[in-house]
């Protein structure tokens, strides 16, 4: 073989070498780059799956709190119309007697 094709050789050879190197340094950095965002959407998912978990746990006391308050709520009505009924009778007494004048 001529000098020159054995040079061509050698040449291609080394592109080839290079070519390979560029490649496995670009795919490393690839997967790394894949790495770090995959990390980053599960960290983002956790977030999300805690502030869901908040927000329902938060949702759950309020709904606790707004039943006791609406209970304790009718306890009060219901003293205040037994109250009221109580107080109903000796008023109408008290009008009926200034009516008739007795």
């Amino acid at each position: 073989m001529p000098r020159d094709t054995i040079a061509r050789i050698l040449d291609i050879e080394k592109e080839a070498v290079a070519i390979t190197a560029d490649a496995e340094r670009e795919a490393k950095q690839l997967l790394a780059e894949a790495r770090r965002d995959s990390e980053k959407l599960l960290a983002e998912a956790n977030s999300t799956e805690q502030v869901a978990q908040i927000i329902a746990e938060g949702k759950a006391q309020a709904q606790v709190v707004r039943e006791r308050i609406l209970a304790q709520a009718e306890t009060e009505i219901q003293q205040m119309e037994e109250t009221a009924v109580d107080h109903l009778k000796p008023a109408v007494e008290f009008v009926l007697n200034r009516v008739v004048g007795a």
